[in-house]
């Protein structure tokens, strides 16, 4: 539940920064500002805690807007535990960071109920300051060292086949059929055979990996994987264009910064192109929408990453 206007303002304005990357430059606008990014992924300066979902949007537009060197975030607490104190100029300049805040409300209960109250999750937001709005004179923290090497650093086929390959439960289909689906119902990824990309480099083409993992990110709102689906049907009830909108834009985002770790240009979804003007305009006015469009696509490929059978190999070994 997002009930505080300040939470609200603050999504809003993240969503609205989106929005007018999209307007500029449609799709394309996400590779080179992610690719940024993910060279050097928000962090809490104290616990180096990486952020993501809304966070890492938000956190990466803050370093680029104010030239900060490092994405490094800390509140102004946690920052006077290391020694540092936020200059008297910047207190009012402090960052958002959104999280999750459990609070229990109590009601006038039945006679026939035990409880009398229940639990709600509200999201919230707590202000950060970097390195670059603090005095240090008196600190032990320092500046971390600059490391010169790409993140990503994967230029092959290969480890695509391999992460799509590796990932427990998947079920994956060829055929020449001119179409790549994800079916829900029957939870398994149709994809046309690769021979049917055109590309002057091989027919085992960047756009058949580009599209694979576009589906492979619809793939994981299954109730047997994060549940997403059921979650927004319910939630998008009466506005089944949104809800369908929302999946496809979680789809591509994913899909977005999977290609960028893996170096690919990432080949643009027709669905996509065709929800685009209905994306800016929610992302514009719908808090629910960004945060529900950030924060899933980041679930989708957290889980990705944790369900790959080398994973499960470690812990059972």
């Amino acid at each position: 539940m997002i009930n505080s206007k300040i939470t609200k303002d603050a999504l809003l304005s993240v969503g609205r920064q989106i929005a007018a990357g999209l307007e500029q430059d449609g799709l394309k606008w996400i590779k080179p500002f992610a690719s940024q990014s993910l060279a050097n992924c928000p962090k809490n300066a104290i616990t180096g805690y990486e952020y993501s979902g809304v966070n890492f949007w938000n956190l990466s537009f803050i370093q680029v807007q104010n030239k900060f060197d490092f994405p490094l975030y800390a509140s102004k607490n946690a920052w006077a535990k290391v020694g540092a104190t936020v200059k008297p100029d910047q207190v009012k300049n402090g960052f958002p960071i959104f999280y999750w805040w459990q609070n229990k409300v109590k009601y006038k209960k039945p006679e026939n109920e035990e409880q009398d109250s229940y639990s709600r999750w509200f999201l919230k937001i707590t202000w950060a300051y970097n390195p670059d709005q603090l005095d240090l004179s008196n600190s032990t923290w320092t500046y971390p060292k600059v490391e010169d090497t790409p993140v990503n650093k994967v230029k092959d086929n290969m480890a695509v086949f391999n992460f799509v390959d590796n990932q427990q439960g998947l079920e994956l289909k060829h055929s020449d059929q001119p179409r790549c689906y994800y079916a829900p119902e029957l939870d398994y990824i149709h994809m046309t055979n690769k021979i049917n990309f055109k590309s002057k480099k091989s027919c085992a083409s960047f756009e058949y990996y580009s599209t694979l993992l576009h589906e492979l990110i619809h793939w994981t709102g299954h109730k047997k994987r994060t549940g997403r689906f059921e979650k927004n049907l319910k939630f998008f009830k009466d506005h089944k264009r949104k809800e369908y909108a929302l999946e496809e834009l979680i789809a591509e985002i994913g899909a977005n910064l999977l290609c960028i770790q893996f170096d690919m240009q990432k080949k643009v979804n027709k669905n996509s192109l065709a929800y685009l003007k209905s994306w800016i305009s929610a992302l514009k006015n719908d808090d629910v929408f960004i945060y529900k469009a950030l924060s899933q696509s980041a679930g989708a490929i957290d889980f990705l990453k944790k369900n790959l059978k080398e994973n499960k190999a470690k812990k059972s070994a």
